[in-house]
């Protein structure tokens, strides 16, 4: 076996009567046995491997879904900010367009006109109507709306 497949081979064998029996090819017994720990530990751990894969799998997985809630909540907050800054921009336009339409009309509003007062002048009619009922002839007043009695 160890000259057609070019390999060192070692044998060691334990009869039923506890006596030991070891063969070793071209190289001693000790170096095979410390090159078959070497490898018998590398697979060791690659066997031992899929378990710290997994569990490097899991603790990325759970670096993930925090940066995942951490993102969802960042996001939550610049839609706030978004909704709140477009809310703004609502206020600010309807205050401008507001303030535009006032600007286009007078500041103070016009009042409807006050009734012309005249001092007397109904007097003055009743006066020249009593007059013209006695009988005493029409008057003859001026058209200024002063009483008779002050001309």
């Amino acid at each position: 076996l160890s000259v057609l497949c070019d390999a060192e081979v070692a044998l060691i064998v334990f009869s039923a009567k506890g006596k030991l029996y070891e063969y070793a090819t071209n190289s001693s017994m000790e170096t095979i046995l410390e090159r078959y720990e070497r490898c018998s530990f590398a697979e060791r751990e690659l066997v031992a491997d899929p378990d710290s894969e997994n569990q490097v799998m899991l603790d990325t997985i759970s670096e993930l879904q925090r940066k995942e809630k951490s993102l969802f909540e960042q996001n939550k907050a610049l839609q706030k900010t978004v909704l709140e800054k477009e809310n703004a921009m609502v206020r600010q336009a309807q205050w401008e367009q507001d303030s535009q339409s006032q600007a286009s009309r007078p500041s103070f509003m016009l009042s409807p006109p006050l009734p012309t007062l005249h001092i007397g002048s109904n007097y003055h009619h009743t006066r020249s109507t009593e007059t013209e009922k006695e009988g005493d002839g029409p008057h003859t007043g001026s058209s200024s709306g002063m009483p008779s009695w002050m001309l």
